[in-house]
């Protein structure tokens, strides 16, 4: 009987309790713990029970079950310890059915988390940035409205109204804080042009930029930033998700003196100086690119504005464009980065009377579609090609200057295309001009020369050139043009030189209307 009383129905004090209460009441219990002293000594793990002015012990066996009055939880004696009653379920579902995907179901008019203490935090956590931890919205199963990290890190609100096509409405992003909005956002319809003065009305160029999110311009208005004379160090590219990008201009308040090839020496630091004295406007970037432009965003028009890379780590592009972002850019510098211009996957870049300078890597990169006009514009690259284009288009007007400090003036690749006028292409340690595997270069009223002991141009691959009015400057050597391997080299016009013109291996190609 006194076992039947203490173990029936077993609710005990506690667990914890490592020593015997003075006064314990009739029928207390205790499961005691490790350590226990006074007459528990040695009875760790058992149930003790007072009963008759004694305390009795009993050993538990696997599956007994206790209450835990001080804890308000159910435990179960595993054959070796006292575990929680309820560990883990594999499914739970309260007045509905659980599955495999939703593990948690819950059918209720509302649902209650409740805080313990001061406060309550959900967590939604994902496994890595390019999955999506969020809250997803639906009406009869099927997707509304979704908030959460969706794909990265950055902060996404989106709304669809068939739960296949979303549209976001908000986007903050994770590095810097600020919020765009994709479709729009609240805006203000304006007929006029808007500016933003900065320092004056913004202290920044990217907080003013992030200012005209607001407007919508109507007719030919535009939100113009205008940013006064000095020095702006900046930690993160400047970019726009103005939803209408050719609207958005930065410019300098006070226009640049241009600066012209004859001003560079190509000694860094030299250049450098050159063009802070001519700019009014610097950008200084120590850790970061100058511009970015993606996912259709961009700006119709950067002007009188330097971008100089000043930090030593990393590889960061002076200006960037990828999938459909694009840049205008009139009367800039970008200056010493690892490329000064990168265009790719349908990324466009138009420069006119711009300064490329002193890049790392080729002055202008272009990848996988991307697009590059350039108008009078001078490329000088320090480690590499002048111009290098994979699966890209590169198209230029008059009064253009490109040279390769340590590689050709333009290389085309993977079925590139080139179309050039009026422009000075030369290579230091390789050729003019060198084209391989299926591209296409059209060049009227140039000059190509190639480095010491290289061609001014080079066909190879199944490319195909076309040259009209052409002047081959340099040595003998310097001044001829091959094509091989099926290109195709044609010539029109009349052409100043002494070029030698070599086919071979099956090509073809008119050298007849060469004048010397």
């Amino acid at each position: 009987i006194p076992m039947l009383d203490a173990l029936l129905q077993i609710a005990v004090a506690s667990r914890i309790v490592a020593a015997p209460p003075t006064a314990p009441a009739d029928g207390a219990r205790y499961i005691l713990p490790a350590g226990a002293t006074g007459v528990w000594a040695g009875a760790a793990g058992r149930i003790a029970a007072f009963q008759d002015g004694a305390w009795a012990y009993f050993t538990p066996r696997e599956g007994w079950i206790a209450w835990l009055a001080d804890e308000d939880v159910p435990v179960v004696y595993s054959g070796t310890a006292w575990v929680p009653l309820v560990s883990a379920f594999a499914t739970l579902g309260v007045n509905a059915t659980a599955d495999t995907t939703n593990r948690l179901a819950v059918s209720a008019a509302a649902t209650l988390l409740n805080h313990a203490g001061s406060g309550h935090q959900v967590k939604v956590n994902k496994a890595a940035a390019p999955a999506t931890a969020s809250l997803l919205y639906q009406t009869a199963f099927s997707g509304r409205a979704e908030m959460g990290t969706t794909g990265d890190d950055d902060f996404h609100i989106k709304v669809s109204a068939d739960g296949t096509t979303f549209r976001e409405a908000m986007v903050i992003a994770a590095a810097t804080g600020r919020a765009s909005f994709p479709s729009g956002g609240v805006v203000t319809s304006v007929a006029a042009n808007v500016t933003i003065a900065v320092p004056a009305q913004a202290a920044t160029i990217q907080a003013a930029i992030d200012m005209l999110s607001s407007y919508r311009f109507e007719g030919s208005a535009q939100g113009i930033v205008s940013v006064a004379n000095g020095t702006y160090p900046i930690t993160a590219p400047l970019a726009s998700r103005h939803p209408q990008p050719g609207r958005i201009v930065v410019r300098a308040a006070t226009p640049a003196t241009l600066p012209v090839e004859a001003d560079f020496s190509g000694v860094k630091a030299t250049d450098e100086a050159m063009l802070r004295a001519k700019y009014k406007v610097i950008v200084e970037c120590a850790t970061s690119g100058g511009i970015s432009a993606t996912d259709g965003d961009g700006f119709g028009l950067v002007q009188d504005i330097a971008f100089i890379r000043t930090g030593s780590t990393g590889s960061p592009i002076g200006v960037s464009a990828a999938r459909r972002g694009s840049v205008i850019l009139d009367r800039c510098a970008v200056f010493g980065f690892a490329n000064n211009f990168q265009g790719r996957e349908q990324g466009q870049i138009a420069a006119g009377n711009c300064a490329l300078a002193f890049s790392a890597a080729a002055g202008v990169s272009l990848l996988l579609g991307g697009n590059s006009r350039l108008t009078g514009c001078l490329v000088l690259s320090a480690g590499a090609n002048g111009i290098e284009a994979s699966q890209s288009q590169v198209l230029s007007d008059s009064a253009l200057r490109i040279k390769g400090a340590a590689g050709t003036g333009m290389a085309l690749t993977s079925g590139s295309r080139g179309l050039i006028s009026g422009a000075n292409v030369s290579g230091n340690t390789g050729a003019g001009i060198t084209l391989a595997s299926a591209c296409l270069l059209d060049a009227a009223s140039c000059t190509i020369s190639g480095g010491a002991g290289q061609p001014a141009l080079t066909a190879q691959d199944g490319s195909t050139v076309a040259l009209s009015s052409v002047t081959a400057a340099g040595d003998a050597t310097q001044r001829s043009f091959t094509a091989q391997r099926g290109s195709i080299l044609s010539t029109s016009g009349t052409h100043t030189g002494t070029p030698v013109f070599s086919p071979a291996q099956g090509t073809t190609g008119n050298s007849g209307a060469w004048t010397f």
